[in-house]
Order: C-alpha cells, then structure tokens, then sequence
C-alpha cells in the first residue's frame, strides 16, 4: 500500500538504514588497519550486501514504529477490551471541563468501559453523551462496571443506539452495564445484542444493566436474546435485578433464565424491589 501513512514508515528506515551504513564504514575502516586485508574484505562484503538488500538486520519495524495507526477495532475473537488504550482524545471521545464526556466511537465506548470497570472511575457527578450510533459488530463486549466497579453518573444516550452488543461472561453481572449505583441515570438510549451469564453462582443479567440502584429511563433493548444459567438468577429486558426506578422503558428481546433453583425472569426487571 502506498499513500502518506507509508511515508514516515520509509523516512524511519532511510535513516536508520543510512546509520548502520556510516557504523559499517567506520568498522571496515578499523579493521583494515588493525586485522588488514581480510577483515577489511569480510565488512566491505558485508556492507555490499547491506546496500543490496535495502533491509535493516537491527531490528524488525512494527506498524507503531512506522507511524501507523493504533487499531481501534480488535482482533478476529478478540474483546473490544484490547483496544480500549488504544482509543484517543478527540477522535474517539472528548472532555470538557472534567465533568462532562461525548463517546464518539465504539473504540470510545471501550475507553469508557474500562475507565469504570479497570481503572475503577465511577464518574459520580459527571454526563456521560453519546454522539453517535454504536456498532460493536459482535466483537465480545465487556460490561460497564460489575460487582466491584459501579457506574455512578449520567449516561445520555441521546436518542441513538448501540448495536451488536456481544456479552458472554462469568462475573455474575451482565448487560451494557454492569452495576448501576443508587446515583446513576442511564436514559434515551436504544441496545441490541446477546447478553449471556454462565456464572453458577447469584447472577443478574439485563440488556442495560444487571444491577440497577438508580434509574433507567426511556431505553429499550432491542432484539437480542437474555440468558442466565445457575441458581438464583435475575434475568430482564432492562434490568436483572432492579432496587432502584425503571420508566417508560420498553424490551423487545428474549428473555431465557436457566437453573436449578430460584430463577427470576421478566420483561423488564428479573426481579424488582424499587
């Protein structure tokens, strides 16, 4: 492929071709004084060869070394988690004044998953927007937040949707969301996708969220299918297990919970005490 990506690529191995060149001159130059004809013979081949082959022995060049883009979609089988570092200010999500955050891409959602769910930055006090409709593509997703790393914030989904949403976890809670803390608002906001939990143990899985301490409003998850296995389990359309508020939401999808015992399955909330 040729174009302007290519071109700091080649200025990289000009220089440094052009480098080992000067080295080899200044060894060949040692050796003829100090080993004689032979040496002198056996770096000046080598340095032929060198300039023959137009190739750099030192060290191989990677798609980062030549100035190309980080990815930003992940490897075939691969978690939109392995690409969340890769996502960049500007491009795929952008900050203003602290408090309030746009996702821009699918690599931006990433960021913004692993923001709650690794680096444990809850966002209490902080909108999160989303700008644009979302297309995972099926890649497997990564919930936003789980047992121990609640979401506490405003995410406005702004009207749009995130399709392609490919959850298939052990954690015990699953869903776009993870676990919604009692201050967070997740609202306007349309998902499709496949939710599955196998945890054995308590599992809460929903299309927005396992656990809802807040409020979900106006969302809808949208043709995709909900399944839980194990004992005491909370499957819903929106919410697994729901102990805060859930209005004028609206599920589409199929919801199926598997077990042995205790099982709570719903259209909207597995099981709801708010």
């Amino acid at each position: 492929m040729s174009g302007a990506m290519d071109e700091p690529g080649a200025k990289i191995r000009k220089e440094e071709n052009n480098m080992l060149k000067q080295w080899l001159e200044k060894l060949a130059a040692k050796g003829s004084a100090r080993y004689g004809t032979v040496a002198r013979r056996a770096l000046a081949l080598g340095l032929t060869l060198f300039m023959a082959l137009g190739v750099l022995p030192v060290r191989a060049l990677g798609a980062n070394d030549a100035g190309e883009p980080k990815s930003k979609t992940p490897a075939e089988g691969q978690a939109w988690s392995t690409v969340a570092g890769n996502a960049e200010k500007g491009t795929d999500y952008e900050i203003a004044q602290d408090t309030n955050i746009t996702i821009k891409t699918a690599c931006g959602l990433a960021w913004f998953a692993d923001q709650v769910t690794e680096k444990q930055n809850n966002f209490i006090g902080k909108t999160v927007t989303l700008e644009n409709d979302i297309d995972l593509g099926d890649y497997p997703w990564t919930p936003i937040g789980n047992y121990y790393s609640v979401y506490a914030g405003t995410f406005d989904g702004n009207h749009k949707k995130i399709e392609g949403m490919a959850v298939d976890t052990q954690n015990g809670t699953a869903g776009l969301f993870g676990n919604l803390a009692q201050s967070a608002t997740v609202m306007d906001l349309t998902v499709s996708g496949t939710v599955v939990d196998t945890y054995r143990g308590s599992s809460r899985v929903g299309g927005i969220a396992g656990i809802n301490e807040g409020t979900i409003s106006n969302c809808t998850f949208d043709g995709g299918i909900i399944q839980t296995k194990g004992d005491n389990q909370c499957a819903g359309g929106i919410a697994g297990l729901n102990n805060g508020t859930i209005t004028d939401c609206t599920n589409d999808g199929m919801i199926e919970g598997k077990g042995t015992s205790e099982i709570y399955v719903g259209g909207i909330a597995g099981a709801s005490w708010g």
